[in-house]
């Protein structure tokens, strides 16, 4: 009998940690979906939108707070932020701070809350700072941390930013040198320097996909099953499929999109009217200018000079890992789940040539 209570007794304790899971599949009661801000998910400035929007309500209504922050008010000249002796011991502030013109932010403090400017907003360098907002021009000084959000009129973003939460703004955005991000979205994206390329001279090819490429049923798309080569200055019109790796050589120009379920790269200066999708990786030479999205389900490198979307066709680059060399242009959205890299002048010809030696492998070949 005895042993029989201690093997009851062990099996309740083996139990015990299992009982809410039990409960709740017999009597759910979070069986609602998540909730997801369909705002915020589809409108990349929602979060600036908003806060400006609050921000505004309370100066208007004289309140002290905004949310969960104490409400404080910036000055233009960083030496003389009212700091209370706390927030100068502990070297951070967890008010949420305005100005009512230009604004620029002490050193050595670490900002958790949001900063707002009503004209421009000049951060400090190597400084951490929750949220930013500028009603006119932020200017991100080297090596600072955002963590949530940041948003300007156009933004400037210089070397070794570690650009953790999303950047936006209304007009432009600039990256200068080595920088990580996350998701950038305005209407021009600019890495690095304008690229001033030399015009070449070429020979197009008309119909020049090789006949391992047969149009399908429908007569606008053509689809290969096995790896394909496209030599260089081809043109065609037409969407094509590749079933495995795909490269083009230099020079191509394609009226349609293209898809390749494996590894994707394009030579110098190839025009393609279309999107770009790769099931693995996809690699942009020098110079290339893609009209629609660039998406790839590994990582993307953008070569010297490559141009995304335009002004009156906005685009997105999406993939979990994307790397971004000197002049490259995006007009609307680049987003990498995992990490984006944009690369200084020093660095961006190595990544080429890097690129070039491992065709359609992308930045982490192995």
């Amino acid at each position: 009998m005895s042993w029989l209570l201690l093997f009851v007794l062990l099996a309740a304790v083996a139990c015990l940690p299992m009982l809410p899971a039990l409960i709740e599949w017999a009597r759910p009661t979070d069986a609602e979906p998540l909730h997801i801000d369909r705002h915020d998910a589809l409108d990349p400035p929602y979060l600036a939108t908003s806060f400006a929007a609050k921000l505004a309500d309370a100066i208007l209504n004289k309140r002290r707070r905004l949310g969960p922050y104490e409400l404080a008010l910036a000055a233009s000249d960083p030496t003389s932020w009212n700091l209370s002796p706390k927030e100068c011991q502990q070297a951070r502030s967890s008010r949420a701070w305005h100005g009512i013109g230009d604004v620029n932010t002490p050193a050595g403090v670490r900002f958790l809350a949001p900063v707002a400017a009503k004209g421009a907003l000049v951060t400090a360098s190597d400084a951490t700072y929750h949220s930013l907002w500028a009603g006119g021009h932020l200017t991100l000084a080297p090596s600072i941390t955002l963590l949530r959000w940041a948003h300007g009129d156009t933004v400037f973003a210089d070397e070794r930013c570690q650009l953790k939460g999303r950047v936006t703004a209304s007009r432009r955005i600039s990256m200068s040198g080595q920088c990580l991000f996350t998701l950038l979205n305005a209407p021009e994206i600019q890495f690095g320097a304008p690229s001033r390329q030399q015009a070449q001279s070429r020979v197009i090819h008309h119909n020049g996909l090789p006949p391992e490429a047969q149009p399908d049923s429908t007569g606008t798309r053509s689809v290969c099953n096995d790896a394909l080569t496209v030599g260089e200055q081809r043109s065609w019109s037409g969407d094509l499929v590749c079933r495995d790796d795909l490269v083009l050589g230099k020079q191509c120009e394609v009226n349609g999109s293209i898809k390749s379920h494996g590894h994707m790269t394009l030579g110098e200066d190839c025009s393609i009217k279309g999107n770009l999708v790769a099931g693995k990786t996809l690699v942009l030479g020098a110079g290339c200018r893609v009209s629609g999205a660039v998406i790839a389900e590994e990582s993307i490198v953008l070569g010297p000079g490559c141009s995304v979307g335009s002004p009156a066709s906005p685009a997105t680059v999406s993939a979990p890992q994307i790397e971004v060399a000197e002049g490259v242009v995006v007009y609307g959205t680049v987003w990498a789940g995992q990490e984006g890299v944009a690369l200084g002048a020093e660095t961006s010809g190595d990544s080429q040539a890097n690129a070039n030696e491992l065709p359609a492998r992308g930045m982490h070949a192995t």
